[in-house]
């Protein structure tokens, strides 16, 4: 289901990758990516060129994790008071004000986290908040505040909740994730680690020859984190040369 629209010459571009994004005098609706599109060319009354867009504005459909009447709490639904129209808020671009959409659709997610940690958290457009994107709507967020670095996650990676306390709606995000620093202290210690690429057996193809320098073993418990045993420098077993590595998330 979406929403029809048209929008003139100065409302929008055209971006690289082949969808478009609205600018500053579409409104509401600055900074929203539309795929669904396209464009008319035509003369004006005085003769110069000049084009109209019809887009497909898709209607926002988020993920709830709960049925109605309860809510994500401690790793479960719990009965909770929930709003009768679930209608989050769903920014145009990142780190953005949500906007009025016409209609907000949701189905129950079943989300489960199995090697991270269940986060929850209230939606915010500073923090965590929700997006609009052609291909669906994803949670951004920043997770490491010293880095500023966003990262976004899609359906069914995430899911929403909605709570009326008197009258007041709040809406919280759930969604699975561990600090990479904490993972790599839990599974690795204080030694060194590597993240490896493919599964045990396979190798990148990268179309050139890779000369292997070290031999290393894949623990039976841990997928794609590999500690590395540098049976190639005998100093590693010594303390006083370690070797420095990297570890690449």
């Amino acid at each position: 289901m979406a929403e029809y629209k048209e929008f003139t010459k100065g409302m929008f571009r055209v971006r690289d990758r082949g969808d478009i994004i609205l600018l500053k005098p579409a409104g509401d609706l600055e900074g929203l990516r539309v795929g669904n599109y396209c464009i008319n060319h035509h003369l004006e009354d005085s003769g110069e060129l000049t084009w109209t867009l019809k887009a497909c504005i898709p209607v926002p459909y988020v993920p709830k994790c709960c049925p109605p009447g309860s809510a994500m709490k401690d790793g479960s639904c719990q009965s909770a008071e929930t709003p009768a129209i679930f209608q989050p808020p769903v920014s145009a671009k990142p780190f953005a004000n949500s906007i009025e959409w016409p209609n907000i659709s949701h189905f129950v997610s079943n989300l489960t986290c199995s090697k991270y940690r269940l986060q929850t958290e209230l939606l915010s457009y500073k923090q965590s908040h929700l997006v609009s994107f052609p291909n669906g709507v994803r949670m951004g967020w920043i997770p490491d505040k010293k880095i500023r670095r966003r990262e976004y996650k899609g359906c069914p990676d995430y899911c929403v909740d909605g709570i009326d306390l008197d009258g007041s709606v709040d809406y919280y995000v759930s969604y699975c994730y561990t600090d990479p620093y904490d993972y790599h202290k839990e599974i690795c210690g204080d030694g060194p680690c590597l993240r490896k690429c493919c599964k045990k057996g396979e190798v990148m193809d990268a179309n050139r020859v890779i000369t292997v320098i070290m031999q290393y073993r894949a623990p039976e418990n841990v997928s794609g984190l590999i500690k590395p045993n540098l049976g190639v420098s005998r100093c590693w077993f010594h303390g006083n040369c370690s070797p420095r590595i990297t570890l690449m998330f």
